[in-house]
């Protein structure tokens, strides 16, 4: 089985041994459907919590004066905060 996730212009390609199908296929009905409800519930788990964190950043703010409506609207806010880092930016600086 092979998994392709494209992102960014720039792909990543997961293979899965035969052996490591067949361990899957003894759990799960569909492997396939497994892993892109696995991926589905990661970005949503993300998604909320970046949105429930910058519905309080924005709260806390007294400039501001109007809010997203939802969460896509939330995490388009977050990351246009001029002082935004994602997860690697964050670990890097934290590691120097």
């Amino acid at each position: 089985m092979k998994i392709t996730i494209e992102y960014d212009g720039a792909t990543d390609v997961v293979q899965l041994s035969a052996v490591e199908v067949q361990a899957l296929e003894n759990d799960l009905l569909d492997p396939a459907d497994w892993v892109k409800k696995a991926i589905a519930g990661k970005v949503s788990k993300c998604t909320k919590r970046m949105a429930r964190a910058e519905t309080q950043r924005l709260l806390a703010d007294p400039d501001v004066d109007t809010m997203p409506a939802d969460n896509d609207g939330l995490v388009a806010s977050a990351v246009a905060v001029p002082n935004y880092k994602n997860r690697v930016a964050r670990d890097a600086a934290e590691a120097s």
